[in-house]
């Protein structure tokens, strides 16, 4: 049975990030290093995949499968590659690859986490 109400984060989120990729210069905190947008990548994509994760194994907090995992990897990419072409069509954007590996491995980092914390919780009876 698919819980509807746990997909709301991980849409609401992708929809933000839409809007944030449709704009020509988004506001974007400046994390005073160099590639500190490659870090925003990484942790908006890091919460978009914990965010599916929980999704993707019905709001379950334990038990997920690596298949679920691996979908959930995929579909992060996917849609920061889908994201990336997005903003090549965007007037003042550019797409780059390195964004798009950003968000891949803060897609990956964010579904390891949900793992982790699965594991820990069977581990309590949480």
């Amino acid at each position: 049975m698919i819980k509807f109400g746990f997909w709301v984060p991980p849409i609401g989120l992708a929809i933000l990030i839409f809007v944030f990729s449709n704009m020509p210069k988004p506001p974007s905190p400046d994390l005073g290093v160099e590639f500190g947008d490659k870090i925003i990548h990484f942790l908006v994509y890091m919460l978009l995949s914990t965010l599916l994760a929980l999704a993707i194994n019905g709001g379950k907090k334990h038990q997920i499968t690596k298949k679920k995992l691996a979908i959930t990897i995929m579909l992060t990419s996917f849609y920061g590659l889908t994201d990336e072409v997005h903003q090549f069509f965007v007037q003042g954007r550019n797409s780059d690859i390195w964004d798009w590996l950003a968000d891949t491995f803060g897609g990956i980092a964010g579904a390891y986490i949900f793992l982790f914390i699965n594991k820990i919780g069977e581990r309590n009876n949480v």
